[in-house]
């Protein structure tokens, strides 16, 4: 990080807060958890649904923060400590919010990526196609609500050109207040697919929530991964009233149109396709786990296109990602390969992942399949699930985690405890066994490869 020239007083004008004291230089994060602290952090003190971060300013200190957003009343009511740095605010998320926006207005270009599976990956591969030495920044972790999208942009290094922004949601309205009051210049819609049920109801509530990152009004381009026609649809039919340009990435007669995908296990696990657009013809590799994610490069390698770079260095540059902790991250330990596909789970991606599965040249019987819940189903919960099972028993070992798993999956073991799990997958896998892991961010399933050490 660089934030050369970036100090409190800045800020503070920046934001509409008060300064308090002399000035002093800011080079590190924003955080809104007092326990990921790094010395050279600033701690923005929100008062949340569980916990007051103005509980938790003394900890944010002591761990190295160099200042704090807090509430002015808040500061009022205590004897000032010369020795910490404090910006002072009526309301400190809304403070938050006006630096992010000032911030925002300092970039070149700004692009929002949403969709039911891929935003992570998608953003992360996006960020490798145009290189980090070219003055973009991305989110950190999954910042992909409002505040984590303000946190985003109050962060960016002072020479920043673009930033990528990521945006979930699991209820209507949320993505259209991010664009409300972060207007991005480009959208990226990965794929719509069944997620977040209870808030959004069924897919076309998911269609609808997605599509509200099109109503941002400095929107002037859009990438659609066109698997869903009813999503291409309505966004062509939107970009012709708002007047921005929609390009669809897909399989069929589309802008970028991928042809030849597949997926090969040698020498390491990696996914190809061919992408056909107006430049002409090129291919994609990454050595990334499962047919699927050719979709994610092409959208990866068109937002890059769209932006001006050259093809042939967009493909190189794609060549060398290779997936992350939790999302689809291989790996192998005393001779058994390793899938970790924890970090979150629907249906549309637990199918993708059990289609890699089949493909693979581990023998049946020496695949260990390790599934998580899916949440917020609601009432179709079971029926997805129920799903998932029949499709995974015919692949390999099943061992399920989750009570969502116990009222019908009567014939295979449910675990409730991933110590003890652990202490089981390391008495059954051998060299040459194939691992995969992959459940909802609730279950926490990233822990079992503590255990399994």
């Amino acid at each position: 990080m660089n934030h050369d020239f970036i100090g409190g007083a800045k800020l503070a004008e920046w934001s509409g807060g008060k300064l308090v004291g002399s000035d002093w230089e800011f080079n590190g994060f924003f955080q809104v958890d007092s326990r990921k602290i790094q010395p050279g952090d600033i701690f923005v003190a929100l008062a949340g649904k569980v916990s007051d971060g103005h509980s938790h300013i003394s900890e944010a200190f002591d761990r190295g923060a160099v200042g704090a957003f807090v509430d002015s009343r808040w500061f009022s009511e205590r004897e000032y400590n010369k020795s910490r740095n404090y910006i002072l605010f009526e309301d400190v998320e809304q403070g938050l919010i006006s630096l992010a926006q000032k911030r925002l207005s300092q970039v070149r270009w700004a692009l929002g990526i949403t969709g039911s599976v891929g935003k992570t990956t998608v953003r992360e591969m996006v960020y490798k196609a145009l290189s980090s030495d070219s003055r973009v920044y991305r989110a950190r972790n999954s910042h992909n609500t409002l505040i984590g999208c303000a946190l985003t942009l109050s962060e960016m290094p002072i020479d920043t050109e673009g930033v990528i922004l990521e945006m979930g949601t699991n209820h209507p309205g949320e993505i259209a207040q991010m664009v409300d009051f972060f207007p991005i210049h480009m959208a990226l819609i990965t794929k719509v697919a069944p997620a977040h049920l209870e808030g959004l109801g069924g897919l076309e509530g998911v269609i609808e929530a997605k599509m509200e990152i099109l109503r941002s009004r400095a929107l002037k381009k859009a990438i659609i991964g066109a698997e869903n026609l009813s999503l291409i649809d309505k966004a062509g039919d939107l970009s012709r009233d708002k007047h921005w340009d929609m390009v669809s990435v897909g399989e069929g007669a589309f802008d970028y149109e991928i042809i030849n995908k597949g997926f090969s296990w040698n020498p390491v696990p990696s996914v190809f396709c061919d992408l056909k657009f107006s430049g002409g013809q090129i291919q994609l590799k990454a050595d990334v786990f499962g047919e699927h994610n050719s979709l994610l490069l092409a959208l990866a390698f068109g937002v890059a296109a769209e932006l001006g770079e050259d093809p042939q260095v967009i493909a190189e540059r794609l060549s060398s990602f290779k997936a992350f902790d939790s999302r689809g991250r291989i790996s192998e330990d005393n001779g058994v390969i390793l899938i970790d596909e924890s970090y979150n789970a629907n249906p549309e991606s637990m199918m993708a992942l059990l289609s890699a599965v089949e493909s693979s040249p581990v023998p049946i019987d020496r695949r260990f399949i390790l599934l998580g819940e899916m949440g917020e189903l609601g009432d179709s919960s079971e029926e997805y699930h129920k799903k998932i099972l029949n499709r995974a028993a015919l692949l390999g070992n099943i061992l399920l985690f989750g009570s969502n798993w116990s009222s019908f999956a009567h014939d295979y073991p449910v675990w409730s405890d991933l110590k003890f799990l652990g202490d089981y997958l390391k008495g059954r896998l051998s060299p040459g066994d194939l691992l995969v892991v992959k459940g909802s961010r609730s279950n926490g399933l990233e822990r079992i490869w503590g255990f399994l050490r």
